[in-house]
């Protein structure tokens, strides 16, 4: 059993994140669930998404103890320190922090915003990066899941992000991530 924990702000899309996930990993034959969770506030308060991946029935969908925190906003991840253990390997959207043991650190807010000319396809971009450094589900399953979600110019945007993020790992990627993972 796989768990992990999407955790961010509202409106930076980690609900979708979870949802595609959990998607892909159905399309390749796992069992999967995602639960989200939110906070009082409509838009900037956190919001999190437990995903957890099994070849066996889940009875409790909720993540206690993540192998993996993706972090899309750093004051959430601070938040949420507790939940790391020796075992969970977290990727944090930053460029501007110190790198810590199990720590992947993925500008993914700036590949959004330079190269796609789209700072909320950070999450995108931050998904094909996990997809490239973890392999828990393929690109293609990604992009089949993401394709049943939405359409047209967004889901191009959106494709373009993931290919980004899943192309800069696998290419340039962080060769000690891919050791330990």
């Amino acid at each position: 059993m796989i768990e992990i924990k999407i955790i961010g702000k509202g409106g930076q899309g980690i609900v979708l994140v979870g949802e595609v996930l959990a998607h892909a990993s159905v399309l390749e034959g796992s069992y999967a669930s995602a639960i989200a969770g939110y906070g009082s506030q409509a838009r900037g308060g956190e919001v999190s998404c437990d995903v957890i991946i099994a070849q066996r029935e889940i009875l409790a969908p909720f993540v206690m103890k993540p192998d993996y925190l993706l972090c899309l906003s750093f004051d959430t991840y601070q938040k949420n320190r507790s939940l790391i253990t020796e075992k969970t390997k977290v990727f944090l959207n930053t460029e501007n922090q110190e790198e810590e043991e199990g720590h992947f650190l993925i500008p993914a807010s700036g590949i959004a915003q330079k190269v796609c000319q789209n700072p909320q396809v950070a999450n995108m971009v931050m998904l094909g990066a996990f997809t490239a450094l973890t392999k828990i589900v393929s690109l293609d399953s990604i992009m089949v899941a993401l394709s049943e979600r939405m359409k047209g110019k967004i889901l191009e945007g959106n494709i373009r992000a993931l290919k980004e993020g899943y192309q800069r790992m696998a290419r340039d990627g962080c060769p000690e991530a891919r050791r330990k993972i």
